[in-house]
């Protein structure tokens, strides 16, 4: 049980970590908009109309990331994408476009929030199955591991082919940063006792499987 504890603790150690290497500026332009936006109730109420416009329905603004939950930062990528015309329109094309001079998000902006977004989808799906687990075990906590060292391992590979770009260097970057904290586990997954775990687990053939679709 002390060695699932380790691996879950530095799965989110590793992704923590990871945040702080990808996030460039364009993140922190994102957190002020979003803050300016719900900071204010004639802000919020421009914000529900232009949802209102595009969406046919008034929506409240995405909330903001918590430091202390990974997670919500995927969140509120995921919203913020989504809602892209809606915060575009609230910044740039109404009577309070002046309240964000020095926060909108120019389109790099937007592509590093997507590709930061595409990044932490599998650690996400990965962390709510886990947590979904009512009993967690070893051979579990190894498929998860494993699930992620490969998705770090190939984001590294490809950044490495397609250096070029800003994003594929950020992503690279946290993928590494990832990778470091993973790998000082790696020998407890290969272990005797984690192989015959995962023998003797009947869950063993649905967790490859899930693994594998992730």
């Amino acid at each position: 049980m002390n060695i699932l504890r380790c691996i879950v603790h530095t799965f989110q150690l590793g992704i923590k970590s990871s945040l702080e290497a990808i996030s460039p500026d364009s993140i922190e332009r994102l957190r002020s908009t979003l803050s300016a936006i719900r900071s204010s109730k004639v802000r919020r109420a421009v914000f529900r109309k232009m949802s209102s416009v595009i969406h046919n329905q008034e929506l409240e603004p995405p909330t903001l990331d918590c430091v202390t939950r990974w997670n919500s930062t995927y969140e509120m990528y995921m919203r913020a994408i989504k809602d892209r015309d809606v915060i575009s329109l609230t910044t740039t094309g109404c009577n309070i476009a002046s309240d964000f001079i020095g926060c909108t998000l120019s389109s790099e902006d937007w592509d590093h929030i997507r590709a930061i977004e595409k990044w932490l989808y599998v650690p996400a799906e990965v962390s709510t199955f886990m947590s979904g687990s009512q009993y967690p075990t070893l051979p579990l906590a190894s498929h998860a591991f494993k699930c992620l060292l490969n998705h770090c391992i190939n984001y590294v590979d490809h950044s490495i082919s397609n250096s070029s770009t800003l994003i594929e260097k950020v992503l690279n970057g946290g993928s590494k940063r990832c990778l470091q904290y993973l790998n000082k586990y790696e020998r407890y997954i290969n272990s005797v006792p984690a192989r015959i775990a995962r023998f003797l687990d009947p869950r063993y053939a649905l967790l490859a499987f899930i693994c594998i679709l992730l």
